[in-house]
């Protein structure tokens, strides 16, 4: 018999929108990890962990957004709508 999803709120007791992500649709990630972010406008920006590869594309405009993408060094590429799914804790059992 399978458990109750877990979720995780995003934004809590901030004022802010609160979003609930299933860990079905989370991509774990290792945050720690080099990373390229491609503006979308064929510009390539290597950083120094995943995490700060995926706040510099948060900071970007939606229409960029939409292009860019962040390549783990020696791993996967994610686009994004993966970005926005990325989950830097350990992945559930």
């Amino acid at each position: 018999m399978m458990g109750k999803p877990r979720c995780s709120l995003s934004g809590a007791g901030r004022g802010e929108l609160v979003t609930v992500i299933s860990d079905n649709y989370k991509i774990y990630a290792d945050a720690g990890r080099p990373a390229t972010l491609n503006n979308g406008a064929g510009i390539a920006t290597d950083y120094a962990t995943l995490q700060d590869a995926v706040h510099v594309w948060q900071q970007l405009t939606p229409e960029q957004k939409i292009r860019a993408t962040v390549k783990v060094i020696g791993g996967p590429v994610y686009k994004a709508h993966e970005i926005e799914r990325l989950d830097y804790g350990p992945k559930p059992e």
